[in-house]
């Protein structure tokens, strides 16, 4: 499991639990991004803190009927660590809603003043759909349940893609490839994560804002998930083929029991369904180097900068001294190979030295690598040294 599968995993549990700092306060909505005409769903306002007295005001539920709410519950902890004693509070507000709609509406934010300071959730998008005859919730025993619950989630409502930035480039040049999680259901956990291998690309896994945000695809609104993030490099020309890349998830959906619903406890059970996911393969067309390139073209493409330090103007002979050559900028940096550096037959040259400071990011590589050509001045006199020429495909 690579590094940035395990950073998602993380994530996701995160979502499903608050994690405070010290000293700070969360107040957050959780409500469904997708719901269905005639469906009652609830929205819960949560700070992790005591609020004051009479101080949360909800927004306007604009194309909703508020059916129950606000049901308040609080919650107090105390823990000792080492001797010491450490307090905690919560408190939860909620409502059960009831679309009058098809559409996308938009819950507002909510205020709440905890110690004299003004805290906001941010504003919730939820689409309204028309629900299916099929996905109504079947009365009757676990069988029936599980087919209910197992028809609520549709074939869009959980998404893999595998993004790239670019899928018409030159052989050498750098894309972004991002393989994300598009969900219009919550999901419990993820399992079977399948990488493909990225055969005819140099690879590199990058670090990457793993926050959850928000997208319109299709026309619908998804929360996203980022899986893992690459920089890629196609080290042929032609049509390179990205497989699909797998998953499943399981995600809990709640069905209605024999009871009925009860907008709080009654009558809900809560079934997990698990949807296996594949992405779409991804075709990139690579193209060769145009013709005409200089004899010292050695496949650099990106765009750079070439500097040097040259050894004295006038130097003992069998002595020794350097020339050092600096190549800078963005594009296929590890690559470069060193510039050809021509001496007099009777100057002695040792092996090339390199240092590299080099840095992926989601924008490319950048950065710079300093060749050393170390020699011995063999003999007396005054010689010519050619000029050191880096030709690079931009």
């Amino acid at each position: 499991m690579t590094r940035g599968i395990q950073r998602f995993l993380v994530v996701l549990v995160a979502l499903l639990t608050t994690l405070t700092a010290w000293g700070q306060v969360s107040f957050k909505v959780d409500a469904p991004a997708l719901t269905a005409l005639g469906q009652p769903f609830r929205v819960e306002f949560s700070v992790d803190a005591e609020p004051e007295r009479n101080s949360f005001k909800a927004p306007d539920f604009e194309g909703f009927e508020v059916l129950a709410g606000p049901s308040v519950s609080t919650g107090h902890s105390v823990q000792f660590v080492n001797g010491r004693k450490s307090a905690s509070n919560s408190c939860t507000y909620t409502y059960v809603l009831m679309p009058t709609e098809v559409g996308k509406y938009t819950i507002g934010a909510a205020t709440i003043t905890v110690d004299d300071k003004r805290y906001t959730t941010e504003p919730r998008a939820i689409e309204v759909i028309a629900e299916k005859q099929s996905e109504r919730p079947a009365q009757g025993g676990k069988a029936k349940d599980k087919t209910s619950a197992e028809s609520r989630i549709s074939k869009d409502d959980i998404l893999l893609r595998l993004k790239v930035s670019d899928t018409d480039v030159y052989k050498g040049e750098a894309i972004r490839a991002s393989l994300v999680l598009y969900t219009r259901v919550n999901i419990a956990d993820v399992a079977d994560i399948n990488i493909p291998a990225f055969d005819g690309f140099w690879s590199q896994e990058l670090s990457f804002d793993n926050t959850a945000s928000r997208e319109e695809y299709n026309g619908r609104i998804y929360e996203t998930h980022k899986i893992t993030e690459m920089l890629l490099s196609p080290q042929q020309s032609g049509r390179i083929t990205i497989p699909a890349a797998s998953m499943s998830v399981r995600t809990p959906v709640e069905v209605q029991g024999s009871r009925g619903f009860d907008p709080f406890f009654g009558g809900r059970q809560i079934h997990y369904v698990t949807k296996e996911l594949k992405s779409a393969p991804v075709t990139i067309a690579v193209h060769e180097f145009p013709e005409g390139a200089p004899r010292s073209f050695k496949g650099a493409v990106g765009d750079f900068r070439i500097s040097s330090r040259m050894p004295s103007a006038v130097i003992e002979s069998n002595s020794a001294d350097q020339f050092e050559i600096t190549i800078s900028g963005s594009g296929n940096l590890k690559f470069i190979t060193a510039p050809k550096l021509s001496l007099p037959d009777s100057f002695e040259l040792y092996d090339t030295k390199i240092v590299d400071n080099i840095k992926a990011s989601a924008s490319g590589i950048t950065g710079s690598i300093t060749y050393t050509y170390p020699f011995v001045a063999r003999s007396a006199g005054e010689f010519a040294v050619s000029p050191i020429e880096f030709s690079f495909f931009n």
